[in-house]
């Protein structure tokens, strides 16, 4: 984690937050008292001396703060699980920090050669993180693991099925659902509680949920957008789309500020069989009129209104603006500059007079850009474009 100051020109502070095995760092926000709230995923489980014949290893844990959810030292079913750290404004402390995963008594990884059978070796990734007004933090992403620490009353507080033949009862059928969850503010060194944590996806064995974007407005309302191939994914009524179609559609949805209840639920893709991919989806963003933006990749009939390119290859990226009640698709384009390989997804970003920011990745030569532009050609060109 590194902070650099206003003119980009020193660091104000950098520190390493991780254990032994590796860590990945997916998503930042920060508040304005600047606390940073940094969210990824962990290669490793606990603190717990690891038999792996012929070597024994013992394991430093993810640093955790007293007052965790799930700290480093608990026995979790993940060999991957997701975490959530808050940094003070100086970089200095940890003023909150824990794992995001299932806990299993059963499972200390102490021998993973024997338990296979107890342990799902499940994996949950944070790949946003927002915060609100009032301090409240928020974490989103996509986890194979069927017994999150959710709370009672929330969109889903289960899902399923899990388990199957040979497969330890944590771990969802399907291969992921998204989760929401959503923490109280920091009050004091290792102090946060969970106010609420749901699933968000469809719910049978086949469908598979991806979570990648995670904002919140004035009011609490979490905005969550991602990727599905679910065709019962809980979609609601008058939404702009509540039609499933082809293999995989993006998704936005806006959660209540408890958790119990989705406001609006839209799939956002083509609508024919034929017709209908989104391969990735990027991030979730709003304007000052409560619009929401998302962008990603797509394929095909992805819907367009407005656009500003047409399409040249097989997976153009996407930019597309909802209105604040997911009902009506005020603009959408894709960008695309031809060559075979396609685009990726990156990030977006929405400024105050609604200006829209998009970074994404091109493999091709033919990439779209403007006059006086500070780089005017692609120097390292894919084979296929």
């Amino acid at each position: 984690m590194a902070k650099l100051n206003a003119a980009g020109s020193g660091l104000i502070y950098s520190a390493f937050l991780g254990g032994i095995s590796q860590q990945w760092a997916y998503a930042l926000a920060i508040d304005s008292a600047g606390r940073a709230y940094v969210g990824g995923q962990t290669d490793g489980q606990n603190c717990q001396t690891y038999n792996i014949p012929p070597v024994i290893v013992t394991a430093t844990c993810f640093p955790t703060t007293s007052g965790a959810l799930i700290s480093g030292q608990e026995p979790i079913d993940a060999s991957n699980p997701g975490f959530i750290a808050v940094f003070d404004p100086t970089g200095s402390n940890l003023l909150y920090s824990s794992l995001f995963s299932a806990k299993n008594p059963g499972c200390t990884w102490a021998n993973m050669s024997t338990e296979t059978a107890t342990c799902s070796n499940t994996t949950t990734s944070v790949n946003g993180v927002a915060v609100d007004a009032n301090g409240n933090f928020y974490i989103a992403g996509t986890t194979s693991d069927g017994l999150l620490p959710t709370t009672a009353g929330v969109i889903q507080p289960t899902t399923g099925p899990l388990g199957g033949p040979g497969v330890p009862n944590y771990t969802i059928q399907s291969g992921s659902r998204g989760f929401v969850a959503k923490f109280n503010p920091v009050t004091a060194p290792g102090g946060a509680t969970l106010a609420y944590a749901t699933y968000l996806g469809g719910k049978t064995a086949t469908g598979v949920d991806v979570v990648t974007g995670l904002a919140t407005d004035a009011e609490g309302y979490a905005y969550v957008s991602g990727s599905t191939s679910s065709a019962d994914f809980p979609v609601t009524k008058g939404a702009y789309q509540t039609a499933f179609a082809g293999s995989a559609a993006a998704f936005v949805a806006k959660l209540n500020p408890t958790g119990t209840a989705i406001e609006w639920a839209t799939y956002l893709g083509g609508i024919s069989a034929n017709t209908s991919q989104v391969h990735s989806v990027g991030s979730v963003q709003l304007d000052a009129a409560g619009n929401v933006y998302i962008n990603g990749t797509a394929q095909y009939g992805f819907p367009v209104v407005n656009p500003v390119y047409g399409n040249k290859n097989q997976q153009p990226a996407f930019v597309s603006e909802l209105d604040p009640t997911g009902s009506q698709l005020l603009f959408s384009t894709l960008i695309d500059a031809g060559g075979g390989n396609g685009m990726g997804p990156g990030s977006l970003a929405v400024d105050p007079k609604g200006d829209i920011y998009v970074a994404m990745s091109d493999q091709c030569a033919g990439a779209l850009v403007t006059p006086g532009s500070f780089q005017q050609a692609n120097k390292v060109v894919a084979t296929g474009c």
